[in-house]
């Protein structure tokens, strides 16, 4: 689970595109943890759906980065997370 925080310009409520971070915790079957943080940036990329880019780090893997893809209409992420 997580947050993810979106940076939009109150000025442009119909921007194409900002800035936007992660932060979560992940839970594995034998109570152990995963947390990580990352920063990036999201792009519109259809009429509800945006693309998210990030790097960061991970208390497992150290750097990774995402490529993912939100839709805002079901409220479903999709993507891949990569070792950097």
């Amino acid at each position: 689970m997580g947050t993810l925080t979106v940076i939009h310009n109150y000025g442009d409520p119909d921007a194409d595109s900002g800035e936007v971070s992660w932060a979560g915790e992940g839970y594995s079957p034998d109570g152990t943890k995963t947390i990580g943080f990352q920063s990036g940036t999201w792009a519109k990329a259809g009429i509800n759906t945006w693309s998210l880019k990030m790097t960061g780090k991970d208390s497992r893997e150290g750097g990774v980065s995402t490529e993912s893809q939100i839709s805002l209409e079901t409220l479903t992420w999709s993507g891949t997370v990569y070792r950097a």
